[in-house]
């Protein structure tokens, strides 16, 4: 329903995104598509559908439970299993053809126990936080790899640091990615199939798009929630309904939530959203804005339940029922 608050998804815009980030990324690099959280809240059955249309054979997600839904749903492709699947559950990345994140020894080998044809990805990351690796350690990813039941079909590591332009993050990330060439390069002088490459996410295409790896697993960036300077159009909006306004005289106290006094003559208006609906209450008094007939507008007062209150005095012939657009974009605007 659109007659109180409501969700649109831009496919348009994921399909943008999806361009931009493959014009970034070194020859041969493919997008592994991040599908935890829903699709970060986009819906991951819509992403994952669009996505495959585009091209991508590679996804991520959080959960066994996540992957499974996805397989159910005809998702075909490589699916990665970031967190630790339970014993109870392992036989279902068997079952569904899933792939899991093994950042340990031990739980290689509780893999491998089950005797049944798991494809992994080993998780470097500890590694790349400490250099000289306290966690898996060389040796024991050897091991890993000569596992009878379980398969690595890819290898990874997490940058620590490859959001930050700070002088001493953009060195360690720079060191952390020598390492893990580093230990890729020995691995394979050692006979070893290492399977496919990753180390960017979204921050890493956008501050060291000379990493060549076969894949470079992307989130907030495919859905336009990160920072690209305008690059990318946020996927998902969300928009709400002017419900009322009105004109406040300086000093003059709306009971609204807590009593709003204004410090001016003003026009506010009520919108039909509020804490209920995901709205954080820290973005009430003027810490959080709204898009009104293509213009910013405050939200003042508190963030109550299922309503919030907006300075319009800049905007004219607003009116019940007008549109406001409380996440993502409008026109230009986000």
């Amino acid at each position: 329903s659109t007659e109180r608050a409501w969700v649109e998804i831009n496919i348009e815009h994921l399909n943008q995104n999806y361009v931009r980030l493959k014009n970034k990324l070194a020859a041969g690099c493919e997008i592994m598509a991040v599908l935890k959280a829903d699709a970060y809240g986009n819906g991951d059955l819509i992403m994952a559908k669009e996505l495959s249309r585009l091209g991508v054979r590679a996804f991520a997600v959080e959960t066994v439970d996540e992957g499974i839904t996805l397989r159910k749903n005809k998702i075909k492709g490589e699916i990665l299993i970031f967190s630790e699947t339970p014993e109870t559950q392992i036989v279902a990345l068997s079952k569904y053809g899933l792939t899991q994140s093994v950042a340990s020894l031990e739980y290689a080998k509780l893999l491998n126990s089950t005797r049944k044809h798991i494809s992994i990805h080993i998780n470097l990351t500890a590694e790349m936080e400490h250099l000289q690796g306290n966690r898996i350690g060389v040796e024991e990813v050897k091991k890993i790899y000569q596992q009878e039941y379980t398969r690595v079909t890819g290898i990874y590591a997490k940058l620590t640091n490859e959001a930050s332009t700070q002088l001493e993050d953009i060195i360690l990330t720079e060191m952390e990615i020598e390492a893990f060439y580093s230990i890729i390069t020995y691995l394979k002088g050692e006979g070893i199939a290492v399977g496919k490459t990753h180390l960017q996410s979204s921050y890493g295409i956008l501050h060291y798009p000379h990493i060549k790896c076969d894949y470079a697993r992307v989130g907030s960036a495919l859905y336009g929630l990160c920072d690209g300077e305008g690059q990318f159009k946020p996927v998902l909006s969300m928009r709400a309904r002017v419900l009322m306004t009105k004109q406040l005289s300086d000093g003059e106290c709306y009971y609204y939530g807590d009593c709003y006094i204004a410090n001016r003559e003003m026009n506010v208006a009520v919108i039909s959203i509020g804490s209920a609906d995901g709205i954080p209450k820290g973005l009430s008094s003027g810490d959080g804005y709204l898009i009104l007939h293509g213009e910013r507008v405050p939200v003042i007062g508190q963030v109550c339940m299922n309503q919030l209150l907006v300075d319009i005095s800049q905007l004219e012939q607003v009116a019940p029922g007008d549109i406001a657009t409380v996440v993502g974009s409008e026109g230009e605007l986000t």
